[in-house]
């Protein structure tokens, strides 16, 4: 029998598909896209949520937020937490007889003792990007030389390239210029922006380059599924926090030389991230559990018949406050619900505080959002003209929002039944109630 796989599973903050390999071409990334060309790119990643905490627990889970639990973000104050039941990937890798260790951040969940990590020293206390990337490469040495030989999965968080980009001494980039999307405006200010973005970027690419020679020095690349992703889009206007594309999309790239998974092939199928965690379970040869909701593509990358997805689906239910919206995105139309009345584009308070945004003041306070938003993303792939109101779309906007609805039902969507109270509204209640009760 085969030696199980190791995984180390390395993910980033907020970084979206800005990487010299996703043709952003003035960023510095020379790891990531030598993984990429050592290994395989998927096109079309998509994140379940367009928020730090609900993507990680879609990840974690191979669940959507509104099903696992983690509607919003999961720090102190805010409590969005996995519902009992869940089994996240390293609690599933666990219970099959691997060693899973955290280095750095998870971000999915305040209370840690749900996931069954193992502690490696205080590398779990860590975020800034060199310091992990140290701790990770120390505890590959240390178990190389120690000849341990049970299978081990290393969840490698980082806290770049998330705000503030100079974290801890990350300094601004723009050698080969600054890349800016259409939709935000080019000024100075964005200008700056950006070049402080690519910065921290490049700095985690450090990191991870380590990371990854560190793996290849010590001989552990033929036995090792190396996966690297983001959990959601870059932190700016139109992306981070909302459903279009630049806040959904995100980098994927993995490798595992023992199964072939090499040599730069880009993929161009929908994935959603909740099918990431199914993969990695038939990767390691342990049975999916039937609460998983994402598809395994394993068979893709392993050269076996593959069903693609049709479509893929996105939520948002809370992030700064509530603002629930859905969201189905096949490979040439995206339909999106806006449950609520508020401004055109809610962001979060990172991205409304920052340079670029200072220029875009109209834009942040819009006037009220339309409750559809229908886009052709191959005549319009920045999302800029809504077609929900025009006559000759009026079949396919009929039909995504039918499959939309019997995804919500399939998944037992509680918006459905109504508006989601949050965890720290739940814990308030729960605080009065007993405040009240103290009284008699």
């Amino acid at each position: 029998m085969s030696r199980q796989l190791n995984i180390v599973y390395m993910i980033c903050h907020d970084m979206g598909q800005y990487l010299g390999a996703y043709g952003i071409d003035t960023v510095q990334t020379p790891n990531l896209d030598r993984i990429a060309e050592e290994g395989v790119l998927f096109e079309n990643n998509f994140c379940t949520a367009p928020q730090c905490s609900p993507s990680r627990a879609s990840l974690m889970t191979g669940r959507y937020p509104h099903s696992n639990g983690v509607y919003g973000l999961s720090q102190e104050g805010m409590f969005s937490q996995f519902h009992a039941n869940e089994k996240p990937m390293a609690n599933l890798l666990h219970d099959a007889g691997y060693d899973s260790y955290k280095f750095g951040l998870q971000h999915a969940t305040y209370d840690e003792s749900f996931l069954k990590f193992k502690p490696y020293r205080q590398s779990g206390g860590e975020k800034e990007c060199t310091k992990v990337a140290g701790s990770v490469i120390e505890f590959l040495k240390e178990r190389k030389a120690q000849e341990q030989h049970a299978p081990f999965f290393a969840h490698v968080g980082f806290f770049e390239p998330h705000r503030p980009f100079d974290f801890e001494g990350a300094e601004p980039d723009s050698a080969l210029g600054v890349s800016i999307p259409p939709y935000i405006k080019h000024t100075p200010e964005a200008e700056q922006d950006f070049a402080m973005f690519q910065g921290a970027i490049k700095k985690v690419d450090q990191a991870i380059g380590r990371v990854y020679q560190a793996i290849q020095d010590l001989g552990y690349a033929e036995d090792t599924l190396v996966i690297f992703t983001v959990d959601h889009g870059f932190p700016f206007f139109r992306a981070k926090g909302t459903l279009y594309d630049p806040g959904l999309k995100t980098a994927l790239l993995m490798r595992c030389p023992r199964y072939g998974i090499t040599g730069g092939k880009r993929y161009t199928q929908l994935i959603s991230n909740i099918d990431l965690l199914p993969t990695v379970l038939e990767a390691a040869g342990i049975s999916i559990p039937e609460q998983v909701q994402g598809k395994s593509f394993w068979s893709l990358l392993t050269g076996k018949p593959y069903q693609p997805n049709k479509a893929v689906f996105a939520e948002k239910t809370y992030h700064n406050s509530y603002d629930p919206m859905r969201a189905i995105r096949t490979e040439h139309f995206k339909l999106i619900f806006n449950f609520e009345s508020t401004h055109g584009v809610q962001v979060p308070g990172d991205v409304a505080k920052s340079l670029s945004s200072s220029k875009m003041l109209p834009e942040l306070f819009a006037p009220i959002k339309p409750f559809m938003e229908l886009y052709d993303l191959k005549l319009d792939p920045w999302e800029s003209k809504n077609l929900a109101q025009e006559p000759e779309y009026e079949t396919i906007k009929q039909e995504l929002a039918g499959r939309l609805y019997q995804w919500m039902a399939d998944t037992q969507d509680p918006l459905l039944n109504g508006p989601i109270p949050s965890a720290s509204y739940n814990r308030r209640l729960a605080c009065l109630k007993e405040l009240a009760q103290s009284q008699f």
